[in-house]
Parts: C-alpha cells; structure tokens; sequence
C-alpha cells in the first residue's frame, strides 16, 4: 500500500522526546508508532488503548491460546514482524 498522506500533530517538545525513547528501546520510529495505532484502530474499530471488558469470543480466543490450541508466530526483532504485517 503506497503512503501518499501526511498525518501532523502539534505536541509539547519533552512529550515527544518521552515518546521517542520508549519507542527506541523497542526499536521502532514515531511513524511506525502512529501506523500501528490506526491499522490497529481500523482493525479493531475502536481507540486501541480504550479497554473494555472482552467479549465472550474474546475470552474463548484466550483460553485457547493459553492451551496452545491456536496457531502464533513469533519474531525475532520488531523490524521482522513490521516486514511480515508490511509496514
């Protein structure tokens, strides 16, 4: 999917410093950041950071993943599950 759009938001200068070390020391940019939050808020539709109390599918979903019932993948760094979700 081509990124032809600027998305801007005015912040504090400490905020945005804030910010930046905690998404350093998981080794991605602001950007990815603000991608993963709207992908994620398109997906779920809803605020992803809102939590609610999970729904009934929710819940059977993660019990199943706790007896390993459902399939999961596992990445070796933040830039290779980026790679594989195409951000």
């Amino acid at each position: 999917m081509a990124k032809n759009t600027t998305v801007r938001a005015r912040i504090d200068d400490e905020l945005k410093e804030q910010a930046e070390a905690v998404l350093a020391s998981y080794g991605i940019t602001m950007s990815h950041a603000i991608i993963m939050m709207i992908r994620q808020m398109v997906i779920q539709q809803k605020i992803p950071f809102i939590h609610v109390q999970p729904n009934a599918k929710t819940l059977a979903v993660m019990d199943a993943l706790d007896r390993g019932e459902m399939p999961t993948t596992t990445y070796e760094s933040p830039q290779e599950a980026f790679k594989a979700l195409g951000i």
